[in-house]
């Protein structure tokens, strides 16, 4: 049984090398401040450990990290133990410590025979994946806090794959952590990280690694030309983008670009941007002013670990228009499969992969084309799950395209994660083949929706920052699992819970949906209008997406304020 007060004694007494952690437990003075840091011990999951940096077993820190990284270790011993060669590969932000962390991981990894291969720079989380496959590592840990606020900082696990790390061995990994203290003489590590590198037991990722992802990058391209006429603004929001988003850029012949000064060098405090969230349009500020100023076509944003893009244009009129992510995803794939097919270069059979609460448009367009598209659960760990799977089959080809809503997308399959780098450089070329054909990305938006219906997503995002926010958020999904069903909601087509995997239709048939279990429920209406809705993984909220189809523009409005009104008056009676 944890007991979080005899935790707190345990830290006061240790050893915590970090000043600023020992700063801080000196000013935890009340129960309610203690309890803030120690109430209860950060779980280690799919998308590992993600949590604001600060003392304790409930924040990220050195002890948290090294014990995290006790629980890789062990694991890897158990799972590889005929590997003769043991390795790791080790990619970081530049989110505060996250240097420091990916340096505590190395000792601890090394103490334990298996080898660690780390970049010398901040390098984005697709970059993590590349290197894990380029060095046939059994697992791969990227520290990054992807789009939260400065305060946050994260650790990351990928399997030997290039995939994150699935429920079964993280489960795996979480036992062996649990079976350690903080500060057990199991998890401090034996050496310094220099002693590592100059024993070799450490080395820094050579470049001809980067160099052969940057081919692999440049392969992906559609279609390609030394003549480029969009111009493009750009910003890294202070990340990691900066270097390999530049190169891909400049190297397809896109020479015409503006990088925002004030976001340009990978900065942990985010001077200019306090929420780095691309999804957000507070963020995209001074991108947006730029592209009106300089009156360029374009302008890109990527997170603090660039796995994720954000796009806006500049109309004919000269406004902007900043596109949702289910909107890039669809303008990503109508291009992808019309340009492959005028090359000749779309597979047979080809395959597009989305996201559960991604838009269904995508559908119409893939019937369209002869594409088949496999619906997956929310993360793109899922995506890449696909990805493995075509690969087992000898059939990785086949995948042309996988996104979800939150600006997440890939095209190529030697990175199982979502790729901005990758993204950019297809959105950049995009652009300028539409340019060239004397339309904009918002006109061919505007032909999309003309010839396919109109459609709108929204996400409605709740935070429960109480200490009880976890125990509202599990009694709302309760609430819309048992309390509104054919009967509560009239106009209901169906039903979907993906903990039971059963979508319950309105004639009484249940259609079984071969996914994962998980904490989804979506309510289809008429017209293909669905509201889904899950807790986040990662954070103490809540998420409802909203996706409305109509035949008229004008008729989207009506559908959000009857669908909208409905469920966030319900999720809001628990704030």
């Amino acid at each position: 049984m944890y007991d979080y007060h005899l935790e707190y004694l345990r830290w006061k007494k240790a050893d915590l090398e970090d000043p600023d952690l020992i700063n801080e437990l000196k000013s935890l003075k009340t129960k309610e401040d203690i309890l803030h840091n120690f109430r209860e011990e950060l779980a280690f999951g799919t998308a590992g450990i993600r949590s604001k940096l600060g003392v304790g077993t409930k924040r990220l820190n050195i002890h948290v990290i090294r014990r995290a990284t006790y629980g890789l270790a062990k694991y890897i011993l158990s799972a590889f133990p005929n590997e003769p060669h043991k390795s790791v590969s080790i990619s970081y932000d530049s989110r505060i410590k996250s240097r420091l962390f990916a340096e505590e991981a190395a000792r601890v990894l090394v103490k334990y025979g298996i080898h660690v291969y780390i970049y010398k720079e901040v390098m984005p989380t697709p970059l993590c994946s590349w290197a894990v496959r380029y060095h046939k590592s059994q697992a791969g840990i990227m520290i990054t806090a992807s789009h939260n606020p400065k305060e946050y900082n994260g650790y990351k696990v990928y399997d030997k794959h290039g995939c994150q790390m699935t429920d079964a061995p993280a489960a795996i990994v979480y036992r062996y952590m649990k079976k350690v203290g903080y500060f057990d003489k199991a998890v401090r590590p034996n050496m310094t990280f220099n002693e590592g590198i100059k024993k070799k037991f450490i080395t820094y990722i050579a470049k001809a690694c980067l160099d052969q992802y940057y081919e692999y990058i440049d392969s992906l391209i559609i279609n390609k030309s030394k003549l480029r006429f969009a111009k493009i603004v750009y910003t890294p929001l202070n990340g990691t983008g900066l270097v390999p988003v530049m190169h891909v850029l400049k190297d397809a012949g896109f020479h015409n670009i503006y990088v925002v000064k004030e976001q340009e060098k990978p900065d942990g405090t985010f001077p200019t941007c306090p929420q780095p969230n691309p999804e957000n349009p507070s963020a995209l500020t001074l991108m947006n002013k730029y592209l009106v100023d300089l009156k360029y076509d374009m302008a890109l944003a990527t997170d603090p670990d660039c796995d994720r893009v954000a796009l806006s244009v500049r109309t004919k009129r000269g406004q902007i228009r900043t596109f949702t992510g289910n909107e890039v995803g669809i303008l990503l794939f109508d291009y992808i499969v019309r340009a492959r097919m005028a090359n000749q270069t779309l597979p047979r059979d080809p395959v597009a992969v989305k996201t559960i609460v991604s838009t269904n448009m995508i559908f119409e367009i893939a019937r369209r084309f002869g594409v088949q598209v496999k619906e997956v659960l929310t993360g793109f760990k899922y995506i890449g799950d696909v990805i493995h799977n075509l690969e087992k089959e000898k059939q990785a080809k086949r995948f042309i395209f996988g996104f979800e809503e939150s600006i997440g997308y890939l095209t190529g399959t030697k990175v199982r994660d979502k790729d901005a780098v990758n993204a950019a450089i297809l959105l950049a070329s995009m652009c300028d083949e539409y340019l060239k054909m004397g339309f904009t990305l918002d006109e061919r938006m505007e032909g999309l929706y003309n010839l396919y219906g109109y459609s709108k997503t929204i996400t409605d995002s709740y935070e429960f920052k109480a200490m009880d926010g976890m125990i509202r958020m599990k009694k709302i999904m309760e609430m819309f699992r048992k309390q509104y069903d054919f009967k509560t909601l009239k106009d209901l087509h169906a039903k979907l819970d993906c903990l039971t995997g059963i979508k319950m239709h309105a004639d009484g048939y249940p259609e079984k949906y071969d996914l994962p279990k998980s904490d989804v429920i979506a309510f289809y209406f008429p017209n293909g209008n669905k509201v889904s809705i899950r807790p986040s993984g990662t954070e103490p909220k809540l998420k409802v997406y909203y996706y409305l189809v109509a035949k008229k523009k004008k008729d989207l409005p009506i559908l959000e304020k009857k669908y909208r009104g409905f469920f966030d008056t319900k999720v809001k009676a628990f704030l």
